[in-house]
């Protein structure tokens, strides 16, 4: 599901915002790229409905959410020195 916007509530202001970004219209009728109200963060409920017919699509979509699991590695910030003795500077 590819997803724009928290929920279909929004969809006409993120309508409006990317009218502002490519410069048009609202109303416009000319060829834009237009999304719909159902490009929003759908529930687990609703993909399930969705893809009813196709069960594996589920399953596959845990399968690459686990390949693609990341852990950033935690370390203390790296900081340039400013001054040969820092404290003093700081005071001075």
């Amino acid at each position: 599901n590819d997803v724009y916007f928290p929920d279909p509530g929004m969809y006409e202001a993120h309508d409006a915002l990317i009218c502002i970004a490519e410069g048009a219209y609202v109303d416009q009728q000319a060829p834009r790229r237009r999304l719909t109200d159902q490009h929003y963060f759908k529930s687990q409920t609703e993909m399930a409905t969705l893809f009813a017919d196709l069960p594996e699509a589920l399953e596959n979509t845990i399968e690459i959410a686990r390949r693609c699991a990341f852990k950033a590695y935690k370390r203390d910030p790296i900081l340039p020195r400013f001054a040969e003795d820092e404290v003093e500077e700081l005071r001075r």
